[in-house]
């Protein structure tokens, strides 16, 4: 089994360095009003499941096991589990508390594929 040779030193590209100022240094904390704001918090989890169970309430049957089916608004496919999205999403410039719209888990993961394209080529 081949043994890999032992890493650089990231600031000379020596192989054994001693230098005790290249050492890894520690990465600064970030002050609080640095951070990122939370995106997922509870009352926006308690909004989007209102949203839902409104929209399903409106246009949803119940089947024998309790669970409600719909007819997704973008693919029209009969499907069991929904989510509630923005509809200008946040990284297109959409607001926290903006518009909601429902649509099927399926459809969601698609929209959030495209939207990580979309922000890849914006990158570029």
């Amino acid at each position: 089994m081949p043994v890999s040779p032992k890493p650089r030193c990231r600031k000379c590209g020596a192989l054994h360095c001693t230098d005790p100022s290249h050492a890894k240094q520690p990465r600064p904390r970030t002050q609080p009003s640095m951070q990122r704001p939370e995106r997922n918090t509870w009352p926006e989890r308690r909004r989007r499941a209102a949203v839902v169970s409104e929209w399903l309430a409106v246009h949803g049957r119940e089947l024998e096991d309790g669970s409600m089916i719909a007819r997704c608004p973008d693919c029209r496919e009969w499907r069991t589990r929904w989510v509630a999205d923005h509809v200008v999403p946040l990284v297109m410039g959409g607001s926290e508390d903006g518009a909601l719209r429902v649509h099927c888990s399926v459809c969601s993961g698609r929209q959030g594929a495209r939207l990580a394209a979309w922000r890849k080529r914006k990158r570029i």
